[in-house]
C-alpha cells in the first residue's frame, strides 16, 4: 500500500508572515547510498493546497490551510496514520518554533525558491530575508500567463536533512527515578525505530541503549504512536534506580 507520509515540518519567519513548509514522501519510494543503504525518499515543500503561487502566509491562513489537509489520509509513520484532526494541531503547534533564513543559513542549510512556467523550472538560491522577497518581487513583476497555465512558485530546503543544533536539557530537568519502563518482546528489549524496522538490544540495566520510559504511562503512550510495535512488544517495569 502506498501511503503518504509527513516526517516533519518547518517555519519560516518573513516579517508578519510565514513560510509552511513540510517533508514528505511515499511509503514504498527508497533509495540508496553509495554503501547500499536504504533510506526513504523525503522532499520538503510549501505547505500551500490549491494556491501554487503562493509560499508567504499569515497565521490565520495557515490555521485555515492546516483544518483543509484534515479531509488527506496522512501518515506519521509507515503504518500509523495521524488521527482526526492530530494532523492539524501537530502542524499548527510548529509555528512556536519558527525561524528566520539567517537562522538556517547560519547553520549550514541552502534554500531556494522555484519558478515554474510551462513545465520549465528555475531555481533562485536564497540566503537571506531579503533576497527571498527581492525574488519573488521579481518572479510577480516577470510573471507569465499562458491560458490557464501561470507561473507557479515554490519553496525548498536543498538538502533532506537539515543542520540544526540539537536541543541540550538542563541539568536541572533531570531526576532520578527509582525504577523505569522498557519495552520487552521476544526479540528482545527495544532500542528505536530505524526506518520501517526497528532495534532491540538482549539487555535492560540502566547503563544499556534501551529505551527508557519514566512511567507506565508514558510507554504505553508511545506504543500507541506505533502499531506496528504495539502489536509485538509488551511493556515491562525494572526495578533499578536510573536518571532520565
Amino acid at each position: 500500500m502506498n501511503n503518504e507520509i509527513i516526517y516533519s515540518r518547518q517555519f519560516i519567519n518573513v516579517g508578519d508572515k510565514y513560510i509552511p513548509l513540510f517533508q514528505h514522501g511515499n511509503s514504498s519510494h527508497f533509495q540508496l547510498s553509495l554503501k547500499g543503504k536504504r533510506s526513504a525518499v523525503k522532499a520538503w515543500s510549501v505547505f500551500n493546497k490549491e494556491k501554487p503561487s503562493k509560499i508567504l502566509f499569515t497565521k490565520q491562513e495557515i490555521r485555515e490551510l492546516a483544518a483543509s489537509y484534515n479531509t488527506y489520509e496522512f501518515y506519521r509513520t509507515r503504518n500509523t496514520p495521524f488521527k482526526e484532526g492530530e494532523f492539524e494541531n501537530w502542524f499548527i503547534n510548529g509555528l512556536n518554533k519558527a525561524q528566520s533564513i539567517e537562522y538556517f543559513v547560519e547553520h549550514g542549510n541552502k534554500m531556494v525558491v522555484i519558478e515554474s512556467v510551462l513545465g520549465r523550472e528555475v531555481e533562485h538560491s536564497i540566503s537571506s530575508t531579503y533576497e527571498l522577497l527581492q525574488t519573488l518581487d521579481g518572479i510577480r513583476r516577470n510573471s507569465t500567463y499562458t491560458g490557464k497555465t501561470c507561473t507557479q512558485v515554490n519553496f525548498r530546503f536543498s538538502e533532506q536533512k537539515l543542520n540544526l543544533p540539537k536541543q541540550m536539557r538542563n541539568r536541572g530537568e533531570y531526576k532520578e527515578y527509582p525504577f523505569y519502563y522498557v519495552l520487552s518482546s521476544s526479540e528482545g528489549y527495544f532500542v528505536r525505530r530505524f526506518n520501517s524496522d526497528y532495534k532491540c538490544s538482549s539487555v535492560k540495566d540502566k547503563d544499556s541503549v534501551v529505551k527508557k520510559f519514566k512511567n507506565e504511562k508514558e510507554a504505553l503512550k508511545y506504543l500507541n504512536q506505533y502499531q506496528d510495535l504495539k502489536m509485538r512488544f509488551t511493556i515491562e517495569r525494572v526495578d533499578q534506580s536510573v536518571i532520565l
